[in-house]
């Protein structure tokens, strides 16, 4: 796709995809070392207020208990139980005398039912002593938050109370309070022999007290017989705790702190929170199980739907009970610093890349524009325009340097076109020409002919073919020389040290000339040879003719019954009859014709129908050589039947002047 776009579109578009892709890859690696460095983070500080809120109750539970061990050591305490058993009359079932203030039930509306103990109960006059245990008390449960400081007589009756509300006066052997925190509370105070100080129930609602989540230390006041003549009880109220685990520092927006039993929520969480079957990604099967069987760590936990918490699990033990310590938060919080990031990356990016694109086109441009030039000189020169100017080429850059290849293109095919003008007009002047003519290669490899050397081969196409194996005089180009030409060793030697070269060869009856010139380039090297060829057969016949009549070869004339009309001196010395003695005689008795066997050699020639034969004939007069002779049909004048006249073409006398003769073959009758 991107090999179909302009340069100026594609450079732009391939600098924005490459900036994606870094953007992404370096979002994608900074989010994950992000993600990872916050999570880390994220546990550690929530470990470390879980650890701190875990530290902070643990630290009140023991003040707590040091607070009890005061009390149990202090005899004020067993006064105190003692003024206030006796102060109760079980038979009125309400104490003899009043102490302390009747608080009003509008300061805590909805916590049990204050307003009959206060006018029901509290109707004797004030015990001055009695008023100054409850101050003690009531200042102890200020100080230290309680919910409520109890008395209880060691036949379940509650004989005091700070508070005095619902509970204030009442058995808690009977219903509805058997059963309760406190009722089990102050068995437990009761019946302990083994002298522990503060002996706790679990957190549990207390119905008394509006389900307040409540619980119970109890101590059993005994004297120095060992017999429990009451039992102390002090209300412990969950929302101490929940107060320290409401604090929100290290915990964010979405983050909670609690404190979690096996069936119970003591602080911290909301009401409908549950903690129970949270199973951790990668850890625990459940926070809170595996958490109260002593193991604490960091979990990330929650699914696609609901999302992920990373939640910080400490386990604390306070008494003989185990809790959690559990401080939690919202995944996506503590990741967001990495979202902000990844948001402000890809924006910083984003704009980033729109620069880095503005800067592209600009560069795109600056590359594509001399480049559309350059593409527009190519279109010109491909067009034969050859004189265009090429643009770009003072560049110093790549595009410089294909401009400047360009041009020396271009001035290579202007070279080649001028030398292609040139050499299409002397081809066409070659082609032209009435000389028949060939160009061979350096190797003697034929590579051109023109049309009037095709129609010289044609002319004597027979006599050829007769004399050169396969000849066609169609199929000369890229045939070697030396198909026509015997000995081309000769030739390219006698080119070397001369300008041309001269041959006269024999096909038979054909007489044909060579003239060969050497073609040679501006630095002297051998390009090829221009071979021009000619036909001599009629010349040559003239020639002998003349010679004849000159009486420099032996003639005879015959009529067409073979009969000899009449001879030269030369004829009758080479068969060594007088004139008048060859006058008659017939071919067959005067001539013996090579290859004729039966004397009928006459009627062939008679039969060729031919205007010329060539032929090797010996006297048979006479041991005498043969010569090689050339039998012409003269046709008759006026009528009358036409002459041969037989001429030697070979005589002991020849010319200086004569060229080398090559024969390609002596006689017809080689090739029948």
């Amino acid at each position: 796709m991107l090999s179909n776009l302009k340069i100026w579109i594609k450079l732009p578009l391939v600098m924005v995809l490459t900036g994606l892709i870094a953007l992404y890859l370096a979002e994608f690696i900074a989010s994950s070392n992000a993600r990872t460095a916050l999570l880390e983070a994220g546990g550690q500080r929530l470990k470390a207020v879980a650890e701190s809120r875990a530290a902070e109750v643990q630290a009140e539970f023991v003040s707590l208990n040091a607070d009890i061990e005061a009390k149990y050591n202090n005899p004020v305490i067993l006064d105190a139980v003692r003024a206030f058993v006796a102060n109760w009359d079980e038979g009125t079932q309400r104490p003899s005398r009043s102490f302390g203030d009747v608080p009003d039930p509008r300061e805590s509306p909805g916590r049990g039912e204050p307003g009959r103990a206060n006018e029901e109960l509290m109707t004797g006059p004030h015990d001055p002593g009695l008023d100054a245990f409850y101050d003690y008390f009531a200042t102890r449960q200020i100080a230290r938050e309680y919910g409520d400081v109890y008395i209880i007589a060691p036949n379940g009756r509650v004989v005091f109370s700070v508070e005095k509300r619902g509970t204030f006066g009442q058995n808690l052997r009977s219903d509805p309070f058997a059963g309760t925190g406190l009722a089990r509370a102050f068995e437990r105070g009761l019946r302990d022999v083994s002298g522990d100080v503060g002996l706790m129930t679990d957190f549990m609602p207390y119905g008394p007290e509006a389900g307040e989540m409540s619980a119970f230390v109890s101590i059993g006041i005994r004297n120095d017989a060992g017999k429990v003549e009451g039992v102390l009880v002090i209300r412990l109220r969950a929302a101490r705790i929940s107060t320290i685990m409401a604090r929100r520092e290290g915990l964010g927006e979405t983050g909670l702190a609690a404190v979690l039993g096996a069936d119970v929520t003591i602080g911290g969480a909301p009401e409908d929170a549950d903690f129970a079957g949270q199973a951790a990604v990668g850890g625990p099967g459940d926070l809170l199980l595996d958490g109260l069987d002593g193991q604490g760590g960091i979990w990330r936990h929650g699914n696609e739907t609901v999302g992920f918490r990373l939640t910080a699990v400490v386990p604390i033990r306070i008494g003989a009970f185990r809790y959690v310590v559990l401080a939690q938060q919202e995944e996506a919080e503590i990741l967001a610093p990495a979202l902000r990031l990844r948001t402000e990356t890809l924006r910083d990016g984003l704009w980033a890349l729109a620069f880095v694109s503005v800067l592209g086109v600009f560069l795109a441009r600056s590359i594509s524009i001399p480049l559309s030039a350059v593409e527009h000189a190519m279109t010109q020169i491909a067009a034969r325009d050859y004189e265009q100017d090429i643009p770009a080429r003072d560049r110093g850059d790549e595009i410089g340097d294909i401009a400047r290849r360009l041009d020396m293109f271009r001035a290579s095919l202007l070279e080649a076109d001028t030398t292609a003008r040139e050499n299409a007009f002397k081809s066409a002047a070659f082609q032209a020409s009435s000389a028949a003519m060939m160009l061979v290669d350096r190797n003697m490899t034929i590579i051109y002919v023109n049309a009037r050397l095709i129609d010289l081969m044609t002319k004597h196409r027979i006599a050829l073919g007769r004399s050169i194996p396969g000849f066609h005089p169609d199929g000369l180009i890229g045939r070697d020389l030396g198909h026509l030409v015997p000995g081309t060793a000769r030739l390219r030697e006698d080119l070397e040290t001369a300008d041309q070269y001269r041959e006269d060869l024999h096909y038979g009856q054909a007489r044909l000339r060579l003239d060969a010139a050497a073609v040679v380039s501006s630095s002297d090297a051998l390009l090829g040879y221009v071979v021009e060829w000619q036909d001599v057969t009629e010349n040559r016949s003239a020639r002998i003719l003349l010679d004849a009549v000159d009486g420099r070869l032996p003639i005879a004339g015959f009529s067409p019954d073979g009969r000899l009309i009449d001879a030269n001196e030369l004829f009758c010395t080479w068969t060594g009859l007088s004139r008048s003695s060859l006058a008659g005689r017939g071919w067959a008795d005067l001539l013996a014709t090579e290859g004729d066997t039966d004397g009928a050699s006459w009627g062939r020639i008679l039969l060729s129908d031919k205007e010329r034969v060539a032929l090797r004939v010996a006297p048979r007069t006479r041991n005498h050589a043969r010569l090689r002779c050339l039998l012409f049909r003269v046709p008759g004048e006026n009528g009358r039947p036409p002459q041969y006249i037989l001429v030697a073409t070979k005589w002991p006398v020849t010319t200086a002047a004569d060229p080398p003769v090559t024969t390609i073959c002596a006689s017809e009758s080689q090739h029948p």
